[in-house]
């Protein structure tokens, strides 16, 4: 499924990730038996274009959970994708669908594997739940849902009504301050320049004298 709307306390697991230019992973514990849920969280914020970045997710050496994973080509640019990945953990083995393999000293093993000609694998984010429901996992909105949501909402203000709105619900931080020039005498104006002329006559008679 496709998903891209964010919840905020998540937001910050799809702005940062892990990257290797070959295979990378990740020991994970699980020392009780159980069922459990991986799940994976993804973000494409490099590549413009599908068949850039493609790569294996692989659970514990056997099961290979994704094959040829494109963020790109399953979401687009800049947009959150999530992974669920079922299984259970029983007498010292792993189960997933039809598939089984060896659980050693309590923990399981996540890889991100290379593919050649391709691009570096990565991950956003992962999280593993023990003896959760999927319905309780919080989950990322389909893309479908996002778009009929926009369409009840009605078409999007353009910039400019934008702006005279914000214009209309300013507040200012006071009443209008008058000019202070605007109740002046002309007189007191003309004032300094009396006084100016005034103080130069004597002056000029004294050059004069000399």
């Amino acid at each position: 499924m496709k998903h891209n709307t964010i919840k905020p306390f998540f937001q910050v697991l799809y702005d940062t990730e892990r990257y290797h230019t070959s295979n990378f992973g990740y020991d994970l514990p699980v020392e009780t038996d159980g069922d459990y849920i991986l799940q994976l969280k993804f973000c494409e914020v490099y590549f413009n274009e599908e068949r850039k970045k493609v790569f294996d997710v692989v659970l514990n050496s056997e099961h290979t959970i994704l094959t040829d994973l494109d963020i790109f080509a399953t979401v687009g640019k800049g947009n959150a994708h999530d992974e669920y990945i079922k299984f259970s953990i029983s007498d010292g083995k792993l189960f997933w669908k039809d598939e089984e393999s060896e659980v050693f000293d309590g923990k399981i093993r996540l890889d991100f594997m290379k593919q050649n000609n391709f691009d570096n694998p990565k991950c956003n984010a992962f999280i593993l739940y023990k003896g959760e429901d999927l319905e309780n996992i919080p989950k990322l909105k389909d893309l479908s849902e996002i778009d009929e949501e926009l369409e009840e909402e009605g078409p999007k203000q353009t910039a400019e009504e934008e702006q005279a709105n914000i214009l209309r619900v300013r507040r200012t931080s006071g009443p209008k301050q008058p000019d202070p020039y605007s109740t002046d005498d002309p007189s007191s104006i003309m004032m300094p320049v009396l006084i100016a002329i005034a103080c130069f006559i004597p002056l000029l008679f004294c050059l004069c004298k000399l």
